[in-house]
């Protein structure tokens, strides 16, 4: 099996203000990376830049040889923005990674994976060769209660751009990402990804550096806020830990890592 590790490099939980989870949790992340030898696929939110620099954390993901793909310009819903606006935000923060990287953006990932028809179209009207959106069919998340995302036998078909779905565990149809794994506990994951191994050649993992530093100082005190504080800090396992788990228990089961990049190519050769 190959897996892809993916980040969502944004603000904290989108639009910030505050940068925790890139000062804190993503040179966490970049370590465990770097310790395992593993090459993941980075998704950057445009707010997110000028904090990147600042902290050279960008520099440190090109050297580390990571792929970086886009996770849009702001951290909104695309399918709701006309289409020359999103058209122009797209093509703008794909520029600047290029411009940070020198090499060509093929990836993209909408903000909370709010994807539809219509930002299928603009994204391979700009020129993104793979997109990393679409939950995969019957998975339950946020995404899918919350915000209306759907899949559709089109948008996992979509070859312009490349589809890559948003991998769901077997038996339990969450999302194959930190925070959702975190609900669950690690024993049970080992189970579940058993199966997932059995029934697939390619899985995707996600996570936000946020996930990992997650702090009572997060989230005004509504009813919003405490239920968004709620999902993130009542967990049968600890973040940080549980990631390093994962790490070491993929790396026993001799799973093969990928970027999603080396996938199109992959995909693009047979």
């Amino acid at each position: 099996m190959k897996l892809c590790f993916t980040v969502d490099v944004e603000l904290d939980l989108g639009n910030g203000p505050s940068s925790y989870g890139i000062d804190k949790g993503l040179p966490f992340i970049l370590s465990i990376l770097k310790e395992y030898g593993i090459k993941g696929t980075f998704f950057i939110n445009g707010l997110s830049i000028d904090r990147l620099k600042e902290t050279k954390l960008i520099e440190k993901i090109i050297i580390d040889g990571h792929e970086i793909a886009s996770h849009g310009y702001r951290h909104v819903d695309y399918r709701e923005l006309p289409f020359d606006v999103a058209k122009k935000e797209l093509s703008y923060v794909k520029d600047v990674l290029q411009s940070l990287t020198g090499k060509v953006v093929k990836g993209f990932r909408a903000p909370q994976f709010r994807v539809n028809d219509y930002l299928i179209d603009i994204l391979c009207e700009v020129g993104y060769m793979y997109d990393s959106s679409v939950p995969e069919p019957k998975c339950i998340s946020a995404a899918s209660l919350l915000r209306g995302v759907r899949s559709s036998s089109h948008l996992l078909k979509s070859t312009c751009p490349l589809e890559f779905p948003i991998t769901c565990l077997s038996t339990i149809p969450i999302p194959h990402g930190l925070l959702w794994v975190s609900k669950i506990g690690f024993e049970l994951y080992k189970k579940l990804f058993t199966n997932l191994v059995k029934r697939k050649k390619q899985v995707n993992f996600y996570v936000h550096p946020f996930d990992i530093v997650a702090s009572d100082a997060m989230g005004k005190r509504t009813l919003k806020g405490v239920l968004r504080k709620s999902f993130y800090l009542f967990n049968l396992e600890n973040p940080r830990k549980l990631l390093e788990n994962l790490v070491l228990f993929w790396a026993e089961t001799k799973v093969k890592f990928s970027t999603l990049e080396t996938l199109l190519e992959g995909e693009k050769n047979d």
